[in-house]
């Protein structure tokens, strides 16, 4: 984004990426470290109504893949300088209603980023491909007759042939040498509506209460409940039903949770998932 801004190929306009929402928030922590002079902003569900594509002084605009998908038409109508997908397997299904979104994206500048291009059959790759360059591999129906259907290995061959210039790929080989024996990643939720006023209520209730301490001998008796109200405080972070039975808002952390899980499971992987509070498990 940055190079297309020196080299005096930024046209009116800002920059797409779509990524999943546990990832918004590195997003733009990687921006803010290697390009901090590129103005980026989060689509987020509180801002999504009043969202301006072409607000001036925004260079790109970072939003989830439920984002996109829940607001097709604002999403599809600008001319973006250029539209990034991350974890792009996300659109591998062509009938999927964010697969037809990503397409309808108009960009003369477009690229998909993905750990796995192909997941269970060649029409994963056709469908980033549709997205990315549209038209290169044909209509779906003759690709799949081609190439998805036949045991040809030269068939194959011909397809990685295809689509071999337009890939940037390092294979494990490449880059384990570069990997740590254990990789720890900190996903940034953001509070859902109702789930936000809930903890907001409780840490009101709870610096009120601290700041009526004027004593030791105070501090000592209102010690249990302050580490209550942070124990309180914990729970509505996992889910506000943990603290609110009939709470019918969602949980930030709950739907990052799911999300990311489904993309383990997709890939083949197994999952363990710790949690302090066993009605979080339940959930």
């Amino acid at each position: 984004m940055a190079w297309l801004r020196d080299t005096k190929q930024w046209t009116r306009g800002a920059a797409l990426v779509v990524c999943p929402k546990s990832v918004i928030h590195n997003w733009l922590a990687e921006i803010d470290r290697f390009t901090p002079s590129l103005r980026a902003r989060a689509v987020t569900n509180e801002t999504m109504e009043t969202w301006d594509p072409g607000e001036k002084g925004v260079d790109l605009w970072v939003m989830s893949y439920a984002q996109a998908r829940l607001n097709e038409e604002r999403v599809t109508r600008p001319q973006w300088v250029a539209v990034i997908l991350d974890e792009a397997q996300q659109i591998k299904n062509p009938s999927s209603q964010i697969a037809k979104v990503a397409r309808q994206l108009k960009s003369p500048r477009r690229l998909a980023m993905t750990g796995t291009p192909i997941e269970n059959r060649l029409l994963d790759l056709w469908s980033l491909f549709s997205f990315v360059m549209p038209g290169l591999l044909g209509p779906k129906a003759q690709f799949t007759r081609l190439y998805d259907g036949r045991a040809d290995p030269l068939a194959r061959k011909r397809l990685a042939a295809r689509v071999r210039p337009f890939l940037l790929r390092r294979t494990k080989a490449q880059v384990a040498a570069d990997l740590p024996e254990k990789v720890e990643e900190d996903f940034i939720c953001e509070f859902e509506k109702e789930q936000k006023t809930l903890y907001n209520a409780e840490l009101k209730f709870a610096q009120q209460a601290l700041l009526r301490v004027t004593t030791q001998s105070e501090l000592d008796k209102t010690r249990f409940h302050i580490l209550a109200s942070l124990t309180r405080l914990r729970r509505i972070c996992c889910h506000p039903a943990l603290v609110k039975k009939d709470a019918k808002g969602k949980s930030g952390k709950l739907e990052a949770l799911m999300e990311h899980l489904e993309t383990l499971i997709e890939e083949g992987q197994k999952a363990l998932v710790f949690s302090q509070f066993v009605e979080m498990l339940d959930r």
